[in-house]
């Protein structure tokens, strides 16, 4: 497990995919769901965040990733 899954799991969120990687965190009261996305071919993700934008955790996170996945 690397560094950013590590404070990804930290933070509630688990790989649910690593085809794509996809880092998935349930919501405590509704159905709908928050995730990064890691788009492994094309170099892009994708976030979903239900109610409010990234902490500044979740935004170290994926940095590392960017890092360790050579992206930046």
């Amino acid at each position: 497990m690397s560094e950013a899954d590590k404070i990804f799991k930290e933070l509630g969120y688990r790989i649910v995919n690593n085809n794509f990687i996809i880092v998935c965190k349930r919501q405590q009261r509704h159905s709908e769901k928050d995730y990064i996305l890691f788009y492994l071919e094309s170099k892009t993700i994708e976030i979903n965040k239900y109610y409010c934008g990234i902490t500044m955790q979740e935004l170290q996170a994926i940095n590392l990733k960017l890092k360790e996945l050579g992206w930046i």
